[in-house]
């Protein structure tokens, strides 16, 4: 009983194991910008060019090709501007380098900018509770008066 049983269950296993890991329309398509200008994702773009290219991934898709063969016929046949992200290699590279750079540039120049006001303001990073008063007689008073004050209690 065990054995006419199990062909069933792997037939059926493989069947839904294609179908949960088959190639969709929507898979593809989000690698790529619409080309008409919108600046949408090809799967969200409702123009009629969108159409054509979800329609030609669909038909490659139907004809066995796999994801990185479709992406590399488009970039191919309409360029590297379709692309959703720029590629990792060539000049391109400096898309995916320059932000962080910029940052690390940043961080940076506040570290420095912060380390020279601190040095260009000893007494307040040496003593930041007891800035130095100038000479007023009516400050002395008032130190002697609660000076007097706290020794009589």
């Amino acid at each position: 009983m065990r054995r006419s049983l199990f062909l069933p269950v792997a037939v059926l296993a493989l069947l839904w194991g294609a179908q949960a890991f088959a190639l969709t329309v929507r898979d593809v398509a989000g690698e790529f910008v619409c080309r008409c200008g919108c600046n949408k994702l090809l799967p969200d773009c409702d123009m009629p060019c969108g159409e054509q290219l979800r329609e030609l991934i669909a038909v490659k898709i139907r004809e066995g090709w796999d994801k990185p063969r479709i992406v590399a016929l488009l970039v191919r046949g309409y360029g590297e501007q379709l692309l959703a992200a720029p590629t990792k290699q060539g000049f391109n590279l400096t898309a995916w380098v320059t932000p962080f750079l910029a940052m690390g540039a940043g961080a940076l120049a506040i570290c420095l900018v912060i380390r020279q006001w601190a040095r260009s303001h000893p007494r307040l990073a040496a003593n930041p509770r007891k800035p130095e008063l100038p000479d007023d007689p009516y400050l002395a008073r008032l130190e002697e008066e609660l000076r007097r004050y706290d020794e009589g209690s």
